[in-house]
Order: C-alpha cells, then structure tokens, then sequence
C-alpha cells in the first residue's frame, strides 16, 4: 500500500485507520460501563471526527511551516517558549519525513508524530472538555 500517496495523504490514512481509532478506545474506555453502547458508538463518532479534522489541520500546518495557523488552532494567543519550541521540533521530524521517499517512511515514524500532537497540552485539555461534556451523564435522560 502506499503507491503514489503524498506524505499528507499516508498521514491521513494512518490516522484514520489506526490513530484515532486506538486513541478513541483509550479516551472513552471509562465511559463505556456507564453508558449504552449506542450513546458510546454516537460519541465515538463525534470524538473521531474532531480529532482526524484536528490532526490533519494540524498535520497541515506542520507541513506549511505555518506556526502562526498552529497556534491559533490551539488557540494559543501569546505562545511561550515551551509552545514554539514543542511546535518547531514537530516541524524538524515533519521536515524530515519529508526528505525520504513517501513509501519509505516507516509507519512509527508516522506514529511519533501523530503521538506528539496528541500530546499537545492545549490539544489535551480540548479533547478531555469533549469528552467530558459527551460522556456527562445527564439524570434527566435516564427516568
């Protein structure tokens, strides 16, 4: 697989296919005993899509050098030297992704990067507020 793909689009793929997918697992595995399968398979779906929407828009900026669209992504306003230094480093291991011949890049290499955006601290926070705001039980539904 992976014949005249773009970098972006392995990206992609591999978000959709494997990333988010586990990530999702692991976010929502506490909730699973406390809701229906139903209401969990609905906020699998929301979580899912804000996060490949996320991690491509922000794969994108990586890709453009664009830090200024990276931050107000994040909604980070005045970033510190902690945020361009955490941003600038992704960038280096994007750049240099970029510099093997697309089929040659090797899926963790896709993972790392994938790993450290998620790790994002303003990434985190936004994601932990969807989850909890999803998976709050509301007493009034359950009568």
């Amino acid at each position: 697989s992976g014949f005249g793909m773009t970098l972006r689009e392995r990206f992609m793929e591999y978000v959709e296919r494997k990333m988010t997918p586990r990530f999702v697992s692991i976010l929502l595995s506490d909730a699973e005993g406390m809701l229906h399968a139903e209401e969990v398979d609905q906020i699998r779906n929301d979580i899912s899509s804000m996060l490949n929407r996320k991690l491509v828009s922000l794969l994108d900026c990586l890709a453009r050098d664009d830090k200024a669209s990276w931050f107000k992504q994040l909604q980070i306003v005045a970033p510190n030297g902690y945020q361009l230094n955490y941003v600038e480093n992704l960038q280096q291991l994007y750049h240099d992704l970029t510099l093997e011949h697309v089929r040659s890049v090797r899926e963790d290499s896709l993972d790392q990067i994938c790993k450290l955006i998620l790790q994002t601290p303003e990434l985190k926070r936004e994601i932990s507020k969807l989850v909890a705001s999803l998976t709050t039980l509301d007493e009034d539904d359950h009568d």
